[in-house]
């Protein structure tokens, strides 16, 4: 999330130069995130009930896990937006107009 706001940078300056408030763009960090997170969360589920039987070992996913996981989940990647946040909103919207 963070390489993704640093790749955007000049997006970010070209939306400040409009006029869209930071709440708009954190609202989009923060939706990114969230995405992200919960896609991991069920590639990691998919991959334990796949894996988990040919385990050499015996593997056992309590099912509180399924429920705390997501939240952990979003949790870190609110905090990994909110780094990027802190970078895309210091960008100056001066930066829209310089060249490539």
């Amino acid at each position: 999330i963070y390489l993704s706001a640093l790749e955007r940078l000049r997006d970010f300056a070209v939306y400040k130069a409009i006029g869209v408030p930071t709440g708009s763009i954190a609202a989009g960090l923060a939706l990114q995130a969230i995405v992200v997170a919960l896609s991991a969360v069920v590639v990691g589920v998919v991959l334990s009930a796949l894996l988990g039987p040919i385990f050499p070992m015996q593997v056992i996913v309590p099912g509180y896990a399924y429920v705390v996981l997501p939240v952990i989940a979003v949790v870190f990647g609110l905090i990994a937006s909110g780094t990027g946040l802190r970078r895309a909103v210091s960008v100056d919207p001066a930066m829209a107009f310089g060249g490539p």
